[in-house]
């Protein structure tokens, strides 16, 4: 899986973010992960809330034959992001 995702780093754009003060944020491929659950970790909780985020995968077949895949992301509910995150492979590039 690990491997795969090598592939794509250099082909998917990385998210950055720019401050007044010149600090910059990077999300790319290789920290993604950990960055979201990072973030999980952080939100106020108790025993009973779950800090876990949920995500899954689809793909569908366009009418040229090119596979599109879409992940959808859903942050745990003490999260101030309500709705649902969802990239696809059409805004990779």
């Amino acid at each position: 899986m690990e491997k795969d995702a090598d592939l794509y780093s250099d082909v998917i754009v990385p998210y950055k973010t720019n401050s007044a003060d010149g600090f910059s944020a990077c999300a790319n491929l290789g920290n993604a992960i950990s960055l979201v659950n990072h973030y999980c970790a952080k939100l106020p909780s108790d025993t009973f809330t779950r800090l876990t985020p949920i995500w899954w995968m689809s793909s569908c077949v366009t009418e040229d034959g090119v596979t599109l895949h879409t992940c959808t992301l859903r942050l745990p509910i003490n999260s101030p992001v309500k709705q649902r995150i969802v990239v696809s492979t059409d805004t990779w590039t």
